[in-house]
């Protein structure tokens, strides 16, 4: 029983948007300023969405 209440639990969080672990933004962020076109970088936010991640990466243009 408990271990269904936990599982339960465990579920509800992943579906809530946690935000996604140190280790896992800094490698969205080296693969982000890794791409040819990309010149700076905002901000590089993730949150869980389900088993998989929804990923927001906010650019900075260059000033002219």
């Amino acid at each position: 029983m408990f271990d269904s209440i936990l599982n339960d639990v465990l579920h509800v969080v992943s579906l809530v948007g946690q935000s996604a672990p140190p280790e896992y933004l800094q490698k969205l962020t080296y693969l982000v300023i890794r791409h040819p076109q990309v010149k700076r970088i905002d901000t590089v936010r993730a949150y869980t969405f389900g088993v998989l991640y929804f990923v927001e990466v906010s650019l900075r243009k260059n000033h002219l």
